[in-house]
């Protein structure tokens, strides 16, 4: 004997994944009132295993929350290095403003960048004319003064290293150079590093603007008097 189905509403559409989903997220206090639910639902796990939803809900939780501990983290970290940074160039700031002859400026400039910056090699190269610290006048300079753009790298570009270090050149494995451009005063400030980490391609560049102009600034004061 057999029982005749019961047939279905008319205009009653079949149950979809997306209907369930919507209707979850149009009522998400639904497991509030059916809590029981929680106990016998099933997540797959990545690790294989089924688990509750509940501890499925913990686990993507915590994933969450040790990310945004991780970026937190990064972000404090990011914060001091600045605080040492903005203090650093206040007291090179300072430093230069206490003298009023460039030579002695051009100095300080060297000693300080040693000190507080862990530079090894400093050139100052103002255009036109000689280098103010013993650059080289005729060299692809030229083109980088052009740019008027912040720039930091390995050497890999052995003319420009030539050009720039001289034969102190094989001490250096990276470098930065920043313009320098004020009142008339237009050259370029050139830092160069033993540690090829130390200036590299994607590092953030606007400590090395500001320095460029404070430096160019100092300069364009003293020479015009």
């Amino acid at each position: 004997m057999t029982t005749a189905s019961q047939p279905r509403k008319r205009g009653s559409s079949p149950l979809t994944d997306e209907k369930v989903e919507a209707y979850l997220r149009e009522h998400p206090e639904f497991f509030m009132t059916h809590g029981s639910l929680l106990e016998i639902i099933r997540v797959p796990h990545h690790s294989g295993t089924a688990i509750s939803l509940i501890e499925r809900q913990v686990s993507v939780l915590r994933e969450k929350n040790a990310r945004l501990q991780e970026q937190l983290a990064e972000i404090i970290e990011i914060a001091c290095d600045n605080d040492v940074l903005n203090q650093r160039l206040h007291q090179l700031t300072l430093v230069l403003l206490a003298s009023n002859d460039a030579d002695t400026v051009l100095g300080l400039l060297e000693e300080s960048l040693h000190q507080y910056f862990q530079v090894d090699r400093v050139i100052v190269c103002s255009s036109p004319g000689p280098s103010l610290s013993g650059g080289q006048p005729d060299n692809p300079l030229d083109s980088l003064l052009k740019q008027g753009e912040a720039w930091c790298g390995g050497v890999d570009d052995t003319a420009l290293a030539q050009s720039l270090f001289g034969e102190t050149v094989a001490g250096i494995r990276s470098f930065a150079v920043t313009p320098l451009d004020h009142a008339g005063f237009r050259g370029l400030l050139v830092l160069g590093s033993r540690d090829p980490d130390r200036f590299k391609p994607g590092m953030g560049l606007l400590y090395l603007r500001i320095l460029g102009e404070i430096v160019a600034a100092r300069l364009s004061a003293l020479l015009s008097q």
